[in-house]
């Protein structure tokens, strides 16, 4: 079990790896800089306290496990680098993803628990929430639902006042400095007690003190919440809205087609039916709470952002796959008295539906959304570049930006700190000048033409390159050499062809050194983006990201053994934990 659980962990990290490699940016994005950068980052550098801006309000939200893992990925990596906060983001998604399935696997048998498995490896490897595989500031998702849900499993599960209980009453309290909605977590956890006194079931001591938690947990998340009244022309407008958004929400991944709910919700709603009515299986409990919990997350978005848009944001994806991961639980609970051929009917059905609009999703959004965003990606990159350079503000504010507030980013930007922590698309460049071009050779031009660049000093332990224009990679030639002229090494171009625009990173000489582009084709151009330093720990995320669909491959591999495995081994008719 151990094992198939591991590599189906590599399935999803190495998915969203491949994502972040192709469609990525090491460049902070958006409310990002403000929150941040500005209240986190700047005080750090200038040895002041950020405890302020640690818990104050992020819009309706306190963000702290997320500021707290970025804080330490800006410190230990030395660079304020998004790329490298999107792969522990994703390393944070697929815990909680594998976690899940672990925690139901003991409940439903190794089929089922297999089946669990390949759905959350879909839910997890597919970009569909692609807003947060490529934002290092989105892990407050996958923060908001781990702390939630171990919360509510633990205080309906545990036996009371024992160690799991209390560690079900802290991930409550440490979920509502996780988001704004944090606070709904408690909601579940008061109806399923209040269930259980009113069918009058043992323990009822238990119940009083399990009910006095949550409304602890409630009453703190009450006291805590933050209105954020510019955002208001964002709410619903009427109940149409809200009840339109809300099924949207509940058909994922296919929101435009709202009787996929049916299929995802039904079995939840069945279970929940069956448990009101006196019928209760273990983990039920945990399950039910769990999706009304996702439901109740679908409300407060609607609430808050049904006046914005008739469809969910791609950032919301990842709680609203939890409900597909659940009804599917649920289907398997609902169907524990059903004959086996129907099961496995059913499971059949469900599954392959599920599948299909999964790879119905991917596709449209690897083929839209993600080069999209790409585009938007260089277009940001170039913008700050230009201006950490020369600091030219009338220009940069007519420049796409990765922040709405010209402004207040320019203003971010100068700061000492943050400059010196710039990730190496926009960091200071280490030649002295942002860029170079060497254009096609004119008439009467010899072909050959050289370029080479100020004295580089040793110091970064790698750099990056930028590189544009038309050219054979067979005649247009870029080394690096050290002050006398000798080759310190040739850089290569990348393997996958000369496109219109891509990167380059290189470990740095040690020594003093200069970079030289010699072009021999007279119809060679380039225009070279000069090196920006790179610290060891992006180039290890970014050399990771690289390596994203070989994860996939070997990890998809190693499942695939370690599932039939065993299915071979486990007993029939008893979970693989019991044997």
């Amino acid at each position: 079990m151990r094992s198939v659980l591991v590599f189906a962990w590599l399935v999803i990290l190495g998915g969203k790896l491949a994502t972040i490699g192709a469609f990525g940016t090491d460049l902070p994005y958006w409310d990002q800089w403000a929150k941040e950068g500005e209240h986190i980052l700047m005080p750090w550098f200038r040895g002041q306290s950020f405890l302020t801006g640690l818990v104050s309000p992020h819009n309706e939200h306190r963000i702290v496990p997320t500021l707290l893992l970025n804080l330490g990925l800006v410190v230990g990596g030395g660079q304020w680098d998004a790329r490298v906060q999107c792969i522990a983001s994703a390393a944070v998604h697929a815990t909680l993803l594998i976690g899940i399935v672990g925690w139901a696997w003991r409940r439903v048998g190794r089929h089922f628990g297999l089946a669990a498995l390949g759905l959350a490896v879909l839910i997890g490897a597919f970009p569909i929430a692609w807003d947060n595989v490529l934002g290092g500031f989105q892990s407050q998702y996958y923060f908001l639902a781990g702390a939630s849900l171990l919360a509510m499993e633990r205080l309906l599960s545990a036996p009371v006042a024992r160690w799991g209980w209390w560690v079900g009453l802290a991930s409550g309290l440490v979920s509502l400095v996780c988001m704004g909605s944090g606070l709904l977590v408690a909601v579940p956890v008061l109806l399923v007690v209040l269930l259980r006194a009113v069918r009058r079931e043992p323990r009822g001591r238990d119940h009083v003190a399990t009910f006095l938690a949550a409304a602890l947990v409630l009453g703190v998340g009450i006291w805590l919440h933050a209105a954020a009244p510019w955002h208001a022309t964002l709410r619903a407008k009427g109940v149409a809205d809200f009840v339109l958004y809300v099924l949207r929400s509940m058909a994922w991944p296919v929101p435009g087609v709202m009787a996929f709910a049916l299929l995802v919700w039904g079995p939840w709603v069945t279970l929940t039916v069956r448990r009101i009515l006196g019928h209760r299986s273990p983990g039920d409990d945990a399950l039910i709470a769990a999706g009304l919990w996702v439901l109740l997350q679908f409300a407060a978005v609607a609430y808050s952002r049904a006046g914005g848009s008739t469809h969910p944001a791609a950032r919301y994806g990842d709680i609203s796959s939890l409900g597909l991961l659940f009804g599917f639980l649920s289907l398997v609970s609902v169907a524990t008295a059903w004959p086996a051929t129907t099961r496995r009917v059913t499971a059949w059905v469900t599954g392959v539906c599920a599948v299909a609009a999964l790879v119905a999703a991917v596709v449209q959004v690897w083929k839209g959304d993600l080069p999209v965003r790409k585009g938007q990606y260089w277009a940001f990159e170039d913008a700050v570049r230009r201006f950490v350079a020369d600091d030219n503000f009338a220009e940069f504010e007519k420049r796409p930006l990765p922040f709405p507030l010209a402004d207040w980013l320019a203003r971010i930007l100068r700061d000492p700190g943050i400059r010196n922590a710039m990730p190496s698309s926009a960091g200071v460049s280490l030649a002295g000048e942002n860029q170079v071009s060497v254009p096609r050779a004119g008439d009467g031009q010899a072909a050959s033409r050289v370029w080479t660049s100020e004295p580089l000093r040793p110091g970064a332990p790698y750099w990056r390159l930028e590189f544009a224009g038309t050219f054979d990679p067979r005649s247009a030639h870029l080394t690096v050499r050290d002050e006398g002229g000798a080759v310190l090494r040739s850089v290569p171009w990348p393997e996958k062809g000369v496109g219109p625009r891509g990167e380059i990173m290189i470990a740095a000489p040690s020594v003093p050194s200069r970079l030289e582009l010699r072009l021999d084709g007279a119809a060679d151009e380039v225009t070279l983006v000069l090196p920006r330093a790179v610290s060891l720990v992006s180039w290890l995320g970014w050399r990771l990201a690289s390596w994203g669909w070989m994860i996939v491959g070997l990890a998809t591999a190693g499942a695939i053994i370690s599932a039939v495995q065993v299915a071979r081994r486990a007993p029939d008719g008893a979970p693989e934990g019991a044997r």
